[in-house]
């Protein structure tokens, strides 16, 4: 598969908001500023969009190779990440809840299931276990499609979030392991599946076309999003997941038009980062994490101008990890067809 350059641009732009809005969200920056923080968090919603796109725009899956495939590359960077972490705490006392019960729910996936377990680790992990449910559940989803058909699939798809969204509501279901199920964002997942098979079938690009058109859909969405935020506070919070996607999307689309014409160098380079985009998402939080332990070791609050620096530092961390587990993968890879071989 050919890679698409505004696909992997996303990628790298949706990671970089996130890893600056856990970064950033603790201080005041001011009002808007914070409000801007915020909103780079809603970039997670991306992600699954273009988890559905990506997967779907293989031509044919088996389910033996699908599964290996998306265990060597999803889980194992994911299992060492968690286990550095856990083995790492008999000498750091970075996170308190670091014991065996939590380490077992990560590595077993039950975590999913449990308040108590969700957040552990540096509370990013809720995500890892919503895209690994979208693995399982793809190759179901894209029989559904062909059988159902593109439309009447993306159609169901949305039902089944709006009826997740109301039950959440109305049984006031805010805790994240609740929210963390993935027919809550299958929207989004299937959206990526159904534009994927619009760009396979029909060349359909849906980052093209008039800067403007995208600029309106981003006023409108942002505006949604305060209105449903401001009015309704927490029930608005959990309602704004569709005006969140289009907000964030269409400005992703428009800062991908805008840098790739004008500021080609910084396009190059949010692309490049988007190459590394999972390993940067399991990394970050243990960075920073220890980074701020260090500084309490030596009783010493960092400054807000350290965290450029911690950036950098996350970003070439996530490199190497990238390039180590991109090995391992490999040799992994290699055994498991010499084993199925015999």
């Amino acid at each position: 598969m050919n890679r698409i350059a505004f696909i992997e641009y996303a990628r790298g732009y949706a990671i970089l908001s996130i890893v600056l809005y856990h970064y950033l969200v603790g201080y005041d920056l001011g009002k808007w500023l914070n409000l801007s923080v915020f909103f780079g968090g809603t970039g997670i919603h991306l992600f699954f969009f273009l988890s559905g796109f990506g997967l779907n725009l293989s031509k044919s899956i088996k389910l033996e190779g699908y599964f290996s495939k998306r265990f060597l590359k999803v889980y194992f960077p994911y299992f060492l990440i968690v286990t550095l972490i856990y083995t790492s705490s008999t000498f750091i006392a970075l996170y308190p809840d670091a014991n065996v019960n939590v380490y077992l729910s990560h590595i077993l996936l039950y975590k999913m299931f449990f308040h108590e377990y969700i957040n552990s680790l540096g509370g990013h992990f809720w995500f890892i276990s919503t895209i690994i449910q979208f693995y399982i559940v793809f190759p179901l989803l894209r029989r559904l499609q062909q059988v159902l058909g593109n439309n009447l699939f993306l159609v169901l798809s949305v039902i089944v979030s709006l009826i997740h969204l109301l039950l959440t509501i109305y049984f006031s279901l805010y805790a994240r392991h609740i929210s963390s199920i993935f027919t809550l964002y299958l929207w989004e997942f299937a959206l990526g599946m159904y534009l994927a098979k619009a760009y396979q079938k029909d060349g359909v690009k849906f980052w093209d076309g008039s800067i403007w058109k995208f600029a309106a859909l981003f006023l409108f969405s942002i505006t949604v999003m305060g209105v449903l935020t401001l009015r309704l506070n927490e029930v608005g919070v959990v309602l704004n997941d569709f005006a969140a996607f289009f907000a964030y999307t269409s400005f992703c689309i428009i800062s991908y038009h805008l840098i790739s014409k004008s500021i080609a160098p910084v396009g190059n380079w949010i692309i490049s980062v988007g190459k590394y985009s999972y390993s940067l998402y399991l990394i970050h939080m243990l960075v920073l994490h220890l980074v701020e332990k260090s500084f309490r070791t030596i009783s010493f609050d960092y400054p807000l101008f350290y965290l450029p620096l911690i950036f950098v530092l996350t970003l070439f961390l996530a490199a190497k990890y990238e390039q180590i587990t991109t090995i391992l993968t490999n040799l992994l890879s290699t055994r498991v067809r010499i084993f199925s071989r015999q």
